[in-house]
């Protein structure tokens, strides 16, 4: 489903990630070899920790290696679904390989790819998906509980099942959405996994005609998506730290996940302008000149940068900290050298008080307004 997300009200100023621009290449790898790669660059800002489970850390650290079948895949899963204990991963594992084999044994008698893959969708939806399709439903022992599923969760099934029966499956993005692919001698044969009718129904196979980069995913970019699914919920929470973090996990597995790194920025950026909406102008400043620092090309950040100090300062001169005002300009300038606004607004302050005719707050912000838009950041995959 695309959801939306709601930014956050733009009471002065707001400027949240937009969509990335620009088309990338179709099946374009996202290589489980990459997941230990610096993640785009991007960083957790000073007193956000990135910690993770035992699970979490073997799971990237056999994705480093390259160590990603089946056994990893759904463990990884549930691992960034939040589930830790062991033993009910290990319980998890053995549903999921006891249906595999009983898969094996009765379809054994299927020849062609095409026919392989429609057996594997088949008992998918036979004997594992019985709770229905829910855009949210990411949770595999809910999947298998009957309890819900949606494009990721099935996906991840479908791909396991596949590879029993000696398919090469793997899952492919589209915006807010994933689906499987099975490489056949005769051709890719795509399988909306969410669509139990999808090889009966002959106007749709293969004939679905999809918008937007379309990215092959390597196992460890199929559970980077859990991870940002679950960033995607927290942003819309205004848990803006557990969002950034979530987004880091995901880039960890696949570092050229778009959306992620676009829901970082948002993150960081609103946050910064939460702190801001509160008064706490030297929060917000802390979150922008970190984002700043990371990506300077971010249009959010150099705008919003400017427009929160422009409120601070005004702030600090209708108290009459005129040398408190100066001190965060010149500290600012340092940080964006390229920006006009605070050298000019320096020069105003000293050229009144120069002149003897004070300076207020009032004076000043008929000079130094700026006014942004608010643009949602990225949805949820899970069509």
């Amino acid at each position: 489903m695309q959801q939306t997300l709601a930014a956050v009200t733009a009471a002065a100023c707001l400027l949240a990630a937009p969509r990335l621009q620009g088309s990338l290449r179709a099946f374009e790898v996202a290589g489980a070899r990459d997941a230990q790669r610096e993640p785009a660059r991007l960083a957790p800002p000073p007193g956000v920790l990135v910690e993770l489970s035992p699970l979490e850390a073997r799971a990237l650290a056999e994705a480093g290696d390259g160590r990603t079948d089946s056994r990893w895949l759904l463990t990884a899963v549930c691992a960034a679904s939040g589930e830790q204990d062991e033993a009910s991963i290990a319980r998890l594992l053995r549903r999921v390989e006891a249906h595999c084999e009983s898969f094996r044994r009765r379809f054994a008698g299927q020849d062609s790819d095409r026919e392989r893959a429609e057996a594997a969708l088949e008992y998918l939806y036979a004997e594992v998906l019985h709770g229905g399709y829910q855009a949210e439903a990411t949770d595999l022992a809910a999947a298998l509980d009957g309890r819900g599923y949606n494009c990721v969760s099935s996906t991840v099934l479908f791909n396991c099942l596949a590879e029993t029966c000696g398919l090469s499956a793997a899952a492919v993005e589209a915006p807010g959405h994933v689906f499987s692919v099975v490489d056949s001698t005769d051709g890719p044969i795509e399988v909306e996994t969410t669509c139990r009718n999808w090889f009966r129904a002959a106007a749709l196979a293969g004939r679905v005609q999809r918008g937007g980069a379309r990215r092959r995913l390597s196992a460890a970019g199929l559970a980077a998506l859990v991870y940002y699914n679950r960033g995607v919920e927290l942003l819309a929470k205004h848990r803006f730290a557990d969002a950034i973090v979530a987004n880091l996990k995901a880039l960890r597995l696949d570092p050229e996940n778009p959306a992620a790194r676009s829901n970082w920025l948002a993150g960081l950026n609103n946050w910064a302008l939460e702190h801001n909406a509160q008064g706490d102008h030297s929060a917000a400043v802390r979150l922008l000149r970190h984002g700043l620092r990371l990506t300077p090309e971010h249009r959010a950040f150099r705008v919003n940068f400017v427009a929160v100090h422009q409120q601070w300062i005004e702030a600090l001169l209708a108290q009459q900290q005129d040398e408190r005002a100066l001190e965060l300009l010149r500290q600012a300038q340092r940080d964006l050298p390229q920006e006009t606004y605070f050298q000019a607004a320096a020069f105003e302050i000293d050229r009144r008080r120069a002149a003897g005719d004070g300076v207020s707050s009032s004076s000043a912000a008929q000079t130094w307004s700026v006014l942004l838009h608010a643009e949602p950041p990225q949805s949820p995959v899970g069509q």
